[in-house]
């Protein structure tokens, strides 16, 4: 079977390759990632660093910190600001790409969990997976979020 895919942002100046079966397939419903993708939920395919490369294209960086204090670090398009991957301090060792980015047939790959239930949009009415968790493993808060965040 071939592994290698490839993806890019909405403009097509920004291209990648991914070459191997994603490490996870993840489903979000947080806040962060509520208002990064400006829909009801993210969804993020996780490579090992070493089966991703990024092609061609010219990337500028957003990072923050979450209220668990860990560092998350968008990479999008410097021309159409599509988010090309992320790299978040609790998965240090992968890269996360948005699951949309991948050209047709996207979504090949079965979703492996579904993280921050808790604030899932009340028209979701299923679970996307039996791995359905209200927060996440990692979710250990150290301060509390302004209000546009909480979710």
């Amino acid at each position: 079977m071939n592994n290698i895919h490839k993806g890019g942002c909405l403009c097509g100046k920004s291209r990648f390759e991914t070459y191997a079966k994603p490490v996870a397939n993840i489903i979000c419903h947080c806040r962060y990632c509520q208002l990064r993708t400006g829909s009801p939920f993210g969804n993020i395919l996780y490579f090992d660093k070493k089966d991703f490369k990024f092609i061609t294209g010219n990337l500028k960086t957003y990072k923050f910190i979450t209220e668990s204090g860990r560092e998350w670090k968008n990479y999008f398009c410097s021309n159409c600001a599509t988010i090309i991957y992320c790299i978040l301090e609790v998965r240090k060792d992968n890269i996360g790409v948005p699951g949309g980015l991948f050209d047709p047939p996207t979504y090949k790959y079965k979703i492996s969990k579904e993280v921050f239930t808790r604030s899932r949009a009340n028209f979701i009415q299923n679970n996307f997976c039996e791995n359905s968790f209200e927060t996440s493993s990692s979710y250990k808060p150290l301060k509390d979020d302004e209000d546009r965040l909480k979710g």
